[in-house]
């Protein structure tokens, strides 16, 4: 298994005298420090879900990592060795056999046979013509996914028989073998609910139905029962899951916004378990003193990844003199991002040097090494980022600050609510400053948080979280350009384009070979740092945390969701 930071904290629950008052939009928290044994196992989240569904049609990514676990399964997912392992079929299949063949001229089919007797949550067997359905709205244009993978290598999909289906490949592409890569997971559809809708309205009038949120009908360990919209979502254990009906029969999804209010949670008993970033590592530290011998904290560092984005569409870039490299390298090099990385790691300088970021693969996963020997570095230096100001015909002012033909300049940066994150744009601004940039800070809220439109229409600067690795260097090409005819889906928030990157990553797409691969992704990361559309910051510990009363979670690699044993998990 490959090396990674794991935190295992040993504590008891005792509530802080210092607890923090709730927000009136969360649960309140219990007054008695004493937890009592339930069947009802009680995750908080910090958004509320905008899908349940493995691809959130017309939103960039796919939902919350819990909600896809709980409610949605695979081809295949990864364990806890990181090994990817079959899930909805029987088996993968294998390069260069009956069930994955390569043609001369590059195309590819793979062939999978689906386990007996799959259903979906509302009993109706699940079949290739599943698979064949799904294909065809996510191949569909209008819905934003079509140019994403594993789409856009897609050239069709077919029911062989009943249990099997087979994928024709336009070109090849490196994960046919599971399709199942974070974030680019092919998952069969419904037909039986979804085709009629599907044949009979719009896009836009498909994508908003009911199904997506407070009706869906997944294949996952868990099945829908109640959701109350702001508040929480109640599942319980599905009988006919794949893997076996999971041990714990109930399950809740409490939306908690504040982290300081689902730690008071945590430390009440009132939640059992915190994950998709609710807490970040300053709270980790805060359950080390408070929790005593009732909870544990499992951290992996490399998951996701943390950059600030670069506004570079020419009608909203303000001011426009951030479309000059000259600039975007003044600014990587004028903030201090080791004293950044302090405060997010909550004062373990260790953690915070294993934190900072040259590129978005974590330095020890597969790719990690080629990326480093690319990457373009931005060390913390005032001097340079004023020579190269001055460069750019901006000199200091009397005030300090730099100044240009057009008069000082000014710039900003937002961030999605977090506490962490919030403290992380002060410090960048406020050292910003201390070099010469005039910066303004702006929060965007958790209610806002998955709006893709507004991800998208930011004026200068945005940091945000995406997932570390390949995913979003992939997502960084000309197709992954949020734009209205795509409904604002994609990575490359800030409209980058380079025509040598999008080669590239085409032909990453295309290599089978992994040492080949390997110098695609030192090239491509020597491009991506040199024209810096994005400013690397920080890999993203994703703390786990959960009450010893539950049993089940292991350490996992950073590819690999604490969730993929679920149907094993105890809670008492």
């Amino acid at each position: 298994m490959r090396k990674q930071f794991v935190v295992v904290v040993l504590i008891a629950v005792t509530l802080a005298a210092c607890a923090p008052q709730n927000r009136a939009q969360v649960q309140p928290v219990a007054t008695s420090a004493t937890a009592q044994p339930s069947r009802l196992l009680n995750i908080a989240v910090r958004l509320e879900p905008a899908s349940l569904a493995t691809k959130v049609l017309g939103q960039p990514g796919g939902g919350l990592a819990t909600a896809k676990a709980l409610f949605n399964a695979w081809v295949a997912q990864p364990n806890d060795q990181n090994v990817m392992i079959p899930v909805l079929v029987e088996t993968l299949p294998a390069l260069n056999t009956a069930g994955w063949q390569v043609f001369a001229d590059g195309r590819m089919e793979t062939t999978y046979t689906l386990k007996r007797n799959l259903a979906w949550h509302d009993g109706t067997p699940l079949t290739p013509d599943d698979f064949v359905f799904s294909a065809g709205v996510f191949m569909n244009p209008e819905f934003g996914l079509s140019r994403v993978a594993p789409f856009y290598a897609m050239e069709d999909v077919v029911a062989v028989d009943d249990r099997t289906f087979m994928i024709r490949w336009s070109r090849p592409y490196a994960d046919a073998g599971h399709i199942s890569s974070r974030n680019d997971e092919f998952a069969p559809l419904p037909r039986h609910l979804l085709g009629r809708p599907y044949a009979e309205l719009t896009s836009d009038t498909f994508v908003r139905q009911s199904f997506w949120s407070r009706d869906y009908v997944g294949s996952g360990p868990y099945r829908l029962d109640r959701w109350e919209p702001g508040a929480f979502l109640e599942a319980t254990a599905f009988d006919r899951y794949v893997a076996g009906r999971p041990k714990i029969e109930r399950i809740k999804m409490t939306f908690i916004a504040d982290p300081n209010t689902a730690m008071a949670n945590l430390l009440a008993g009132e939640a059992h378990a915190a994950t998709d970033n609710t807490l970040g590592l300053q709270h980790v530290v805060v359950l080390k003193r408070e929790w005593g011998s009732g909870g544990i904290v499992l951290a992996s560092l490399g998951s996701s990844y943390r950059h600030t984005f670069f506004q570079l569409r020419p009608e909203l870039a303000t001011p426009r003199a951030i479309l000059d490299l000259r600039i975007r390298r003044a600014l990587a090099q004028g903030f201090d991002k080791p004293s950044i990385a302090e405060v997010v790691a909550g004062g373990e300088h260790d953690i915070a040097q294993a934190m900072l970021a040259d590129s978005m693969f974590y330095r020890i996963s597969e790719f990690g090494p080629a990326a480093e020997r690319g990457a373009v570095k931005y060390p913390y230096d005032p001097r340079r980022s004023e020579q190269l100001m001055n460069e750019a015909g901006f000199q200091k002012g009397a005030d300090g600050y730099f100044v240009g033909p057009e008069g000082r300049f000014r710039t900003g940066i937002a961030t999605n609510y977090s506490a962490d994150f919030d403290e992380e744009i002060h410090i960048m601004a406020a050292t910003w400053r201390t070099t010469g940039f005039d910066v303004e800070e702006s929060i965007i809220p958790a209610a806002q948080a998955q709006d893709a439109q507004l991800g998208a229409s930011f004026p200068s600067m945005l940091t945000r979280t995406t997932f570390a690795g390949a995913t979003t260097m992939v997502g960084f090409t000309s197709n992954g350009i949020p734009r209205p005819e795509n409904r604002w889906t994609g990575v490359n928030r800030g409209a980058w384009t380079n025509p040598e990157y999008d080669r590239l990553v085409s032909a990453f797409g295309s290599t089978l070979d992994r040492e080949e691969r390997q110098q695609q992704v030192t090239q491509l990361m020597r491009e991506f740092t040199g024209d810096l559309p994005a400013i690397p910051l920080f890999y993203l510990a994703s703390p786990f945390v959960y009450a010893t009363g539950l049993r089940g979670p292991v350490d996992v690699p950073a590819d690999t969701s604490n969730y993929w044993n679920i149907q094993e998990w105890e809670f008492r």
